[in-house]
């Protein structure tokens, strides 16, 4: 758990700020968090994972936004 705000909150603060938009936000959470069920994120990988399962989810993430796209 972080300190101070989870996850979701610093997913949506950067969503909402116009300079880091474009930045892709995968979410690790050992918390059941369902698939897409947060806008603000591009993917969500649920704790424990592997290495190659993490490697999957951002080379999905990475190659879906291509640089200068938004959300």
């Amino acid at each position: 758990m972080m300190p101070g705000m989870d996850g979701l909150r610093v997913a949506a603060a950067v969503r909402a700020d116009p300079a880091l938009r474009h930045i892709p936000i995968v979410l690790m959470s050992a918390a059941p968090i369902p698939e897409r069920s947060h806008p603000d994120s591009d993917a969500i990988s649920h704790k424990p994972f592997g290495l190659e399962a993490l490697r999957e989810v951002l080379a999905r993430v990475l190659d879906l936004r291509k640089p200068g796209e938004g959300p």
